[in-house]
């Protein structure tokens, strides 16, 4: 699912992007490293999360420079995953999950 806040980053309705993979808002050549953070949360065996670097490709066009953190966590019907993009110049160092998410984390 698209919230809000993602159809203000990138520029989209909701409804445009729905059911697409998360690399089409993002420069081809960031599509490894975002699939690799996204692999390295479901392949672990315990919660957790990882963060990188990429570019996304808003729809106004031009590069947005964004940290995907990418999670896993245990819920009562199994493991569930989740990505967010936050802008690289307001997201926390990389690896270092936000005060909200840290209780997750941990």
């Amino acid at each position: 699912s698209v919230n809000r806040a993602a159809e203000r980053l990138f520029g989209y309705a909701g409804n445009e992007i729905a059911g697409d993979h998360l690399t089409a808002l993002l420069e081809p050549a960031d599509h490894p490293a975002a699939l690799a953070c996204l692999a390295s949360v479901v392949s672990r065996p315990a919660p957790g999360v990882a963060t990188c670097e990429v570019t996304g490709r808003p729809s106004s066009g031009g590069a947005l420079p964004l940290a995907l953190r990418a999670g896993r966590g245990d819920g009562p019907e199994g493991p569930f995953f989740f990505a967010a993009f936050f802008r690289a110049d307001r997201a926390e160092p990389a690896g270092r999950p936000s005060a909200s998410a840290r209780p997750a984390a941990e």
